[in-house]
């Protein structure tokens, strides 16, 4: 964002790798642990993104996101 100088507030900031819901629990430790957006998108979106030896689209990891954070609007808008 600050290549573009737009200013964006951490507040206004939604990532799926920091919303609890979308983790997973380490089986070692119990802790929480960020998904990768491929395996959120084909899990929650029914999706296939990132296909292994393939490049990935920015686009495409965009819209996924996107639409993950759509599915859960109301929920993450509520934590």
């Amino acid at each position: 964002m600050a290549v573009l100088d737009i200013e964006h507030p951490w507040y206004d900031c939604r990532d799926t790798a920091r919303y609890e819901p979308f983790m997973k629990k380490d089986k070692m430790t119990n802790i929480l642990r960020p998904r990768k957006l491929r395996d959120l998108a084909e899990t929650k979106l029914n999706r296939i993104i990132q296909i292994a030896g393939q490049e990935h689209c920015p686009v495409e990891d965009a819209n996924a996101a996107l639409d993950l954070y759509k599915k859960a609007r109301i929920k993450w808008e509520k934590a």
